[in-house]
């Protein structure tokens, strides 16, 4: 019923009261907690067409006429149902076009002019809820997909301008999932590539010019200053990691001792993760490179330079906070019945004040922490990433550790492990 309203043409009276109803009705139904909605998928012998099918509709309200775009509430209200209560369908979503229809959406709404005194009430709440529905969908939407991936097609897909704009549209009380959905984003400014992207996006001067002309007051406006403050802290670390010496790239062909100071190097285009200082270095060092060029699928947040940028941002936390790192050291050793090594866990996938800890090895998952060496430091360092609802740990191999905080050493059988710590 709801795949055949699109198929009338738009003057027939009631359309629009038709897919309303329609959408509210299915919105009912997967947000019952009687409803077993991965099962009532199941019956779909291809669930890729089924979703494919169910994104007609909000496609139709994205770029149809205003006529359509007053059952948008109502038709994207029924994905946020859906996607809260079953995640997982979205993943075989094209997400590049959905991203897209949601977005540029958002931005027709905040395109239209803020309410004034004497302006048709019902129009202004009309807008109004046009734009707080696709926000939510937006925040459920990041519950559910990849983090890097998501927020790369909002950014190319206008995004931080339609915020500000919608900042101005709607009363304090309802810009709280405006405030929760830039919080969201600026979880991500850790990821390098990430952080660059965000920095393009608020120094645009058509993003100046809004924030000039909006003036974001209140709540939203202290997020917003927050948010922006965090990128340029960011783009501010990753030129001072630039000119570290210790982390500057060295040319990937062997025979060739160039590093990167004054020259910029470039990345092969088939890996994307190996640099060189020149197309002769690559073109001499491709036998060897061509066997593994391609095989394994390049990952932005877990690349050789992405680590390195973890590892440099890790030392200067170590060093800042020697002296409390030291305090829950020895408090964690002080509990632990056995001699095993910590854990320095940095968790950057929870908004509000980043805090560190020092945990025992066995807290966490060992797997991921092997094959250790038989000398390596008490402390490993390991921080969290955010990825859409999950996250993503990873242990950096940093020798600083050591050198502040002191070393295991073990040979074979637990008894006779030695454990010395550096005063």
């Amino acid at each position: 019923m709801w795949f055949r309203q699109l198929k009338r043409p738009s003057y027939i009276k009631g359309l629009v009261q038709n897919v309303g109803s329609i959408s509210m009705a299915l919105s009912t139904l997967v947000s019952s907690p009687d409803t077993n909605v991965d099962e009532l998928l199941a019956f779909a012998p291809d669930k890729r067409q089924l979703i494919i099918e169910l994104m007609k509709p909000v496609q139709r309200a994205a770029y149809g006429e205003n006529f359509w775009m007053d059952s948008w509430p109502f038709i994207i209200g029924f994905h946020t149902s859906l996607i809260m209560r079953s995640p997982t369908i979205y993943h075989d979503t094209p997400s590049k076009e959905f991203i897209g229809d949601i977005c540029h959406a958002l931005e027709t709404f905040t395109c239209f002019p803020p309410p004034r005194r004497g302006s048709d009430q019902d129009e202004a709440e009309k807008i109004s809820m046009c734009i707080a529905t696709s926000v939510d969908f937006l925040m459920a939407y990041a519950m559910a997909a990849d983090g890097y991936a998501y927020v790369t097609q909002m950014l190319r897909h206008r995004l931080i301008p339609s915020v500000l704009r919608g900042a101005a549209h709607l009363d304090p009380s309802q810009t709280k999932n405006l405030g929760f959905l830039m919080d969201g984003i600026r979880l991500y400014t850790v990821i390098r590539p990430l952080l660059r992207q965000l920095h393009q996006a608020i120094t645009l001067p058509a993003v100046v010019s809004l924030v000039l002309t909006t003036k974001p007051t209140g709540q939203f406006g202290k997020i917003w200053s927050d948010f922006t403050h965090a990128i340029y802290v960011g783009v501010q670390d990753i030129d001072e990691f630039k000119r570290s010496p210790k982390y500057k790239r060295k040319c990937y062909n062997p025979t060739c001792k160039v590093t990167e100071t004054t020259k910029k190097f470039r990345e092969c285009c088939g890996c994307k993760g190996v640099p060189y200082c020149s197309v002769s270095c690559q073109k001499a060092h491709w036998k060897r490179h061509r066997e593994t060029c391609g095989k394994v699928e390049h990952n932005p947040m877990t690349s050789p330079r992405a680590l390195s940028y973890y590892s440099y941002r890790f030392e200067r936390e170590m060093r800042a906070l020697k002296t409390e790192i030291i305090a829950y050291r020895d408090e964690a050793l002080a509990k632990l019945p056995t001699r095993q090594p910590l854990i320095l866990f940095s968790d950057y996938s929870e908004t509000g004040q980043r805090k560190i800890s020092v945990r025992p090895l066995s807290m966490f998952d060992y797997e991921a922490f092997t094959p250790l060496p038989k000398r390596h430091p008490l402390i490993i360092p390991c921080l969290r990433l955010p990825y859409g609802r999950d996250h993503r740990d990873l242990s950096l191999h940093i020798s600083l550790s050591g050198e502040l905080f002191g070393w295991f050493e073990h040979t074979e059988g637990d008894e006779n492990s030695r454990l010395r710590i550096t005063r």
